[in-house]
């Protein structure tokens, strides 16, 4: 069962990833 808890931790950390990638391509695209 100790393998199932890097998975909870990492799907967070890979959400703020994919809202921090989002938001600097919209940034790039707009300047």
């Amino acid at each position: 069962m100790s393998w199932t808890a890097p998975k909870i931790v990492e799907v967070p950390v890979g959400m703020e990833i994919n809202m921090y990638a989002c938001a600097s391509r919209k940034a790039e695209r707009r300047s």
